[in-house]
Order: C-alpha cells, then structure tokens, then sequence
C-alpha cells in the first residue's frame, strides 16, 4: 500500500511542476482548477499513507524513501520557475495563487514523511 502512496504523490508532485512550467498558457483559473485537481490525488495519497501498517518493516521503510526522494526530485524542477513567476507577478491573485500552490507542495512533502496515524 506505501507504493500507492508514491504512485499518488509523484502525480500530485507531477502535476504541480506542470502548472507551474506552463502557468504563463494555462491562465490563472485554469492554473487554479488543476491545482485542485492534484489536491484531491495527494488526498488520496494521504488517504492510502494513513491506512499504511507502519510495522511492515523494511517495505515500509524503502516505500517511505522513495516517497520522498520522488516528491522533491518531481518538485524540484518547478523551483526556478516558481521564483521567476513570483519574481514578475504584481498584483494580489497570482500570487494568492503561489501561496496556495507552495502550501499544495509543502502538503505533499508531509504526506511522504509523516506516519500513519498521526
């Protein structure tokens, strides 16, 4: 069940750098409804990570790596345009959008680390 927690959180993760790279084309509504989108599939991530038997010993473990070096090296390439586009916004709503995007991601780094249960 942890590989489906990758699974979900790499697509969630895959989906945020895709709004981002693509967030001068997509518009900002458009931007804002696949975001939604990649909430609900690191919901379900978060979901599957809850229901997760921590004492599976060391499948538990290389599911929970490979979580999280998933989610940042999936994150990771949206960091420069993420800078840029904060860089160059000025009014309030792409950047209300940012922040709302910076906590999806924030989301998705907890769900790969936190515990079930918890």
């Amino acid at each position: 069940m942890i590989f489906l927690v990758a699974l979900f959180n790499a697509a969630a993760a895959v989906g945020i750098q895709l709004i981002i790279n693509n967030f001068g084309s997509l518009g900002l509504l458009v931007s804002f409804l696949l975001s939604l989108v990649t909430y609900l599939v690191a919901g379900v991530a978060y979901y599957f990570k809850d229901k997760c038997d921590p004492g599976s010993g060391i499948m538990y473990l290389i599911g929970t790596a490979l979580t999280t070096l998933a989610t940042f090296a999936l994150l990771y390439p949206a960091v420069g345009p993420f800078r840029e586009i904060w860089a160059n916004a000025t009014t309030f709503w792409p950047k209300a959008f940012l922040v709302w995007v910076a906590l999806q991601a924030l989301t998705m780094v907890w769900v790969a680390l936190k515990k079930p249960g918890e």
